[in-house]
Formats: structure tokens, C-alpha cells, sequence
């Protein structure tokens, strides 16, 4: 559980400072001519509402209840006799 709710801390930390990056973003850019401003809105734009590839291999690596645990195990117990022979 502690990994979890880490894992949700650190996701709350990075929307935090997403949010303050984008509330900062007109007063940061406000100097610049309108053109270039629109262009910078459009590219900060496709970053963050663009398709993201997810890696679930991170999120697979903690068992999430008693049964993929033993099937880890097990798994890993295989895996070491392979090695072994």
C-alpha cells in the first residue's frame, strides 16, 4: 500500500505543477508578439493533449493481490530452475 499511495503522491505533485506551469504561461509569455504567442500556446498545446504512450511495464511489477503474488512466485521460481539446469 505504501508504493501505491507513493505513486499517488507523485502523480498529485506532477498535475500541482502542471497546473502552475499553465496558470503562469500567459503572464510568462505576455511580453512576446501575438503571433508567437499563439504559436507557443499551439506547441505547449500538442504536448500535453497528445497521445501518450503509457509504460505498463512499471505498473506491472507490483503484484496487486494474493493470487498474482503466488503466480509471481512462482513464475520466478521457474525462472530460477531454467537457469539453473
Amino acid at each position: 500500500m505504501a508504493k501505491e499511495s507513493s505513486k499517488h503522491r507523485e502523480k498529485h505533485y506532477k498535475y500541482l505543477q502542471k497546473s502552475l506551469d499553465l496558470k503562469t504561461l500567459n503572464p510568462f509569455i505576455a511580453s512576446l508578439p501575438e503571433d508567437q504567442q499563439h504559436k507557443i500556446k499551439g506547441e505547449i498545446a500538442d504536448r500535453l493533449f497528445a497521445p501518450k504512450d503509457i509504460d505498463i511495464k512499471d505498473h506491472q511489477d507490483v503484484p496487486l493481490n494474493q493470487l498474482e503474488l503466488i503466480i509471481s512466485l512462482l513464475n520466478r521460481i521457474e525462472k530460477s530452475k531454467e537457469n539453473i539446469n
